[in-house]
C-alpha cells in the first residue's frame, strides 16, 4: 500500500497560479506585432519553461511504499530503501537524511523558512507520519531478519 505526501491541490494551484500569469505575458509576446521575430521567440520558449516548471511542481510527492520511499523532485527522482533511511527532517522544509550522511531535499516541502506557515505545517505533518512510516518498516525487516 501507497502513502502519498505532497501539497494540496488548493495550495498546488495557489503556488501555480502567479507563474501561470507568467506564462500568459510570456506567450503573449508571440503576437505582439511590434516586436521582432527574436523577442517573439525568446517569450515563446519562456513561457514553454515556465510550463514546463508548473507542470514539474504539480508531480512533486513523497510516495512510501513498504519497502522503499520514492522522492519525485524537479529534475530527479530517488528511491531509497527503508533500510538507507536514516531520519526524516523538518526544518521549515523536509529532508531525507541517510545512513550514509548524505541528505535528499524533497521538493514538495522545501520552502524558505517562514514562507508559508500553512505549507509548513503540511510539511511537518507529512515528516512526523514519514518517520512513523519509516520506524515500521524498519521493525518488520528486522522482525523478517532482514535487518
Amino acid at each position: 500500500m501507497a502513502n502519498v505526501f505532497r501539497l494540496s491541490r488548493v495550495q498546488r494551484l495557489v503556488c501555480a497560479a502567479p507563474l501561470l500569469f507568467v506564462v500568459v505575458v510570456l506567450a503573449s509576446t508571440a503576437f505582439e506585432a511590434r516586436l521582432s521575430t527574436g523577442q517573439r521567440s525568446v517569450g515563446s520558449f519562456g513561457a514553454a519553461v515556465v510550463l514546463v516548471v508548473i507542470v514539474r511542481f504539480w508531480f512533486l510527492r513523497v510516495i512510501a511504499m513498504s519497502e522503499y520511499v520514492l522522492v519525485v523532485n524537479f529534475v530527479q527522482r530517488y528511491r531509497i530503501p527503508w533500510d538507507e533511511v536514516d531520519r526524516f527532517v523538518f526544518d521549515g522544509g523536509m529532508s531525507m537524511r541517510l545512513g550514509d550522511l548524505r541528505e535528499v531535499r524533497v521538493s514538495a516541502f522545501s520552502w524558505p523558512r517562514g514562507a508559508s506557515p500553512i505549507i509548513g505545517r503540511r510539511a511537518h505533518g507529512a515528516v512526523v507520519e514519514l518517520e512513523r512510516l519509516r520506524r515500521q518498516a524498519v521493525d518488520r525487516m528486522r522482525a523478517d531478519g532482514g535487518g
